[in-house]
């Protein structure tokens, strides 16, 4: 789909992430090296490069200034056949991406219309775009709160001391289940980058999807593409994309799992994953705790909990940001289509649910 289009002081050029110059890879990952809110695993060249290669119809704009160098990146997929003819776009990796936005300098300011119309797009739906992205001069509808665990001490004993401060309850609680689940199975052993990946994926892969069934969730995993970009980003050693995956056994016995993605010093959560078995320990929080415990020796200095409000996000974070969901569309037959029909959707949806 390579193809190339003009707008204002701007020329785009769309390809596939594969087909990146070597010194569009290397400005991409210059973007996302510096603390901020582009220093996200799920903004890295390499998760879109891994996403391009488990699934068709993913793409990046490569945006650059008419009279200068390289401005920014703007990944985007088509989730079908039709969308991709009626140009209406989507985040690449859909939901298991965590992070959308235009990967640019600070100094870049772009209407979303030039970005559509670089992007040979008449609309583009997202979550997940970052407050920060509001000096690129894009933004959204509808706001939702992230949640850090902010680690800015080499020492993990200070969050828990600030943790102790603002939720006693709590981490006694932690503590006295830790104590519990030793004294019944054996003490805890905690591996923060596993060398068997492929077995521990595997497991992870296999409760992860029995979970989903148990909690009556949608199982997002059923789609073959999406188990292999977990395969893929396991096997990612880029700096700003590198696969983690973590193991926590009491004894012999399997507690819990966590795939996640860093960027360096930032480890996002992603994929965690418990044994049912043994829920009245709170396995998924002893999983958390032994995370921040071993995240100074890891180099670690935040850990990524992404949008959404979940009980051990409010627990465990110590800082937050906003992000946006909404949509851009320039206007047209085909994007007004598309809109209608997602709002005839919508409409159906609520009347169903009654």
């Amino acid at each position: 789909m390579s193809s190339r289009r003009q707008f204002g002081d701007f020329e785009g050029r769309v390809i596939s992430p594969l087909e990146l110059e070597p010194d569009e890879l290397s400005y991409w990952e210059e973007l996302c090296a510096p603390a901020g809110f582009l220093h996200s695993p799920f903004l890295s060249p390499h998760f879109m490069r891994a996403v391009a290669s488990v699934r068709g119809g993913v793409y990046t704009l490569v945006v650059r200034r008419r009279r200068g160098g390289l401005a920014g990146f703007l990944p985007f997929q088509f989730r079908t056949r039709l969308h991709k003819l009626l140009r209406v776009g989507e985040p690449a990796g859909e939901l298991m991406n965590d992070h959308f936005g235009f990967i640019a300098a600070p100094e870049v300011c772009i209407h979303p219309d030039a970005l559509l119309l670089l992007a040979g797009l008449t609309h583009i739906q997202f979550s997940n775009l970052h407050e920060g992205q509001a000096g690129y001069g894009l933004g959204g509808e509808r706001k939702q709160t992230g949640m850090v665990l902010s680690l800015a001490s080499s020492d993990s004993g200070s969050y828990w001391s600030d943790l102790r401060k603002r939720n006693k309850n709590f981490v006694l609680d932690t503590e006295r289940q830790r104590r519990r689940i030793q004294e019944a199975l054996g003490p805890l052993s905690f591996v923060f980058d596993s060398a068997n990946r492929a077995a521990e994926m595997e497991n992870l892969i296999h409760y992860k999807r029995l979970q989903y069934v148990r909690t009556k969730g949608r199982d997002g995993l059923r789609i073959r593409w999406k188990r292999a970009l977990l395969e893929e980003l396991a096997a990612s050693r880029h700096s700003s994309c590198q696969g983690t995956l973590s193991t926590l056994y009491a004894g012999d016995t399997w507690v819990a799992s966590h795939f996640g993605i860093r960027n360096q010093d930032v480890l996002s959560l992603y994929f965690p994953v418990y044994n049912p078995e043994l829920s009245k320990y709170s396995p998924g929080r002893l999983l958390i705790k032994e995370l921040i415990e071993a995240a100074p020796a890891a180099g670690l200095s935040s850990i990524d909990c992404a949008a959404g409000d979940n009980q051990y996000k409010r627990e465990f974070g110590n800082s937050q940001y906003t992000v946006f969901a909404g949509a851009w569309y320039r206007h047209g037959i085909c994007s007004t289509a598309y809109r209608l029909s997602c709002s005839l959707r919508w409409r159906l949806l609520s009347l169903q649910q009654q």
